[in-house]
């Protein structure tokens, strides 16, 4: 089972990824956070609060499920597996800036 894993703090309720907030040292109230690359939207523009940006690495289009590799703006490789249907609609390709977030299921995230 693949896991990506962030750290993250929490700010009035809002999911602020990376060190910091992006690039800085963890802070005392950072956390922790292990997803699963299925539960990781893309979208080529701002959409969501709780996006942050990354590049894409490498594309997987074999088989049904489309592996997306990106680098995270903090400097983190993370992966986003997608639909066959939902990598042609973004039309992704090594260079592409993105948003990703994770998918509406707030139980999609697993604390440590």
């Amino acid at each position: 089972m693949h896991l990506d894993e962030f750290a993250v703090r929490i700010l009035r309720s809002l999911l602020i990824t990376g060190r910091d907030g992006a690039a800085g040292a963890r802070t005392a109230n950072a956390r922790t956070v292990f997803i699963r690359p299925h539960l990781l939207d893309i979208s080529l523009g701002w959409t969501d609060s709780r996006q942050f940006r990354a590049a894409v690495l490498m594309v997987n289009p074999a088989g049904p499920v489309v592996r997306v590799e990106l680098e995270s703006e903090w400097g983190d490789v993370i992966r986003v597996d997608l639909s066959q249907e939902r990598y042609r609609a973004l039309g992704l390709r090594p260079g592409t800036q993105v948003f990703v977030a994770p998918k509406a299921d707030q139980d999609a995230l697993l604390t440590a």
